[in-house]
């Protein structure tokens, strides 16, 4: 996702252990995975939100076709 490498990710828990407090590891650990859970729903809640529309928009252009093919056939009806 964030394409963080194991180097990387090693240097992020030694400055983490330098800088925060151990009996504050706990908490910033919480911080960080409801984070990350807010970003994971906001993506899915955008995701569903686009496809919702897609089909949306899908489901009135075949609607409009359909339609088109009613009024063909009560012309043809008609005659």
């Amino acid at each position: 996702m964030f394409n963080i490498g194991w180097t990387e990710l090693l240097l992020i828990t030694i400055v983490s252990l330098v800088f925060i407090k151990p009996q504050d590891i706990p908490f910033f650990i919480k911080k960080i995975v409801n984070f990350f859970y807010k970003i994971k729903n906001y993506i899915s809640d955008i995701t569903d939100e686009f496809n919702t529309d897609l089909y949306r928009e899908e489901f009135k252009k075949r609607n409009k076709e359909i339609l088109k093919i009613e009024k063909e056939l009560k012309k043809l009806k008609k005659k």
